[in-house]
C-alpha cells in the first residue's frame, strides 16, 4: 500500500504554543505559506519531503547541509562627483567649478551678465 506524506507542522507548532504568524516570522515566510504547509497545499510539503530524503541519503541533519560564512564588507560607493574625482586623483579642483561668487565672475567660460557685455577681443 502506497503512503502519502502528512504534514506534522501544525502539531509541532501547537506543541510549542506558536501561532502561524509567530512561526512564519521565525522562519522568514508568510503566514499563508505556513498554512499551506500545514494543509499540504502549494507543493511545499513535497519540497520538505525531498529535503528529508536528501538528509537521509547523506546521513546528516538539516543543519549539516549548509554553513554560514562571514559576508564580505561592501566597499563604500565611490564619490563620482567632479570634486570627488579630483580628490581621488589628488589634484585641486579648478576655481571656476567652485560655488563662490568670485570664481563664477572670473570663470573663462561664463557668459557676461546682461548689461555687462564685454568687447570682443581681436582674434
Amino acid at each position: 500500500m502506497a503512503s502519502q506524506p502528512k504534514s506534522n507542522i501544525a502539531e509541532l507548532r501547537r506543541s510549542l504554543k506558536l501561532t502561524q504568524l509567530e512561526l512564519s516570522q521565525k522562519v522568514g515566510v508568510t503566514e499563508t505559506t505556513i498554512a499551506n504547509w500545514e494543509k499540504n497545499r502549494g507543493g511545499g510539503l513535497e519540497i520538505i519531503e525531498r529535503f528529508v530524503r536528501l538528509c537521509e541519503a547523506l546521513q546528516c541533519r538539516a543543519q549539516d547541509l549548509i554553513s554560514y560564512v562571514p559576508t564580505p564588507a561592501i566597499p563604500p560607493v565611490a564619490d563620482t562627483s567632479l570634486a570627488g574625482i579630483h580628490k581621488d586623483l589628488g589634484v585641486s579642483e579648478p576655481a571656476y567649478f567652485s560655488n563662490s561668487d568670485e570664481s563664477i565672475a572670473t570663470s573663462p567660460n561664463r557668459a557676461p551678465e546682461k548689461g555687462q557685455e564685454q568687447p570682443l577681443s581681436p582674434g
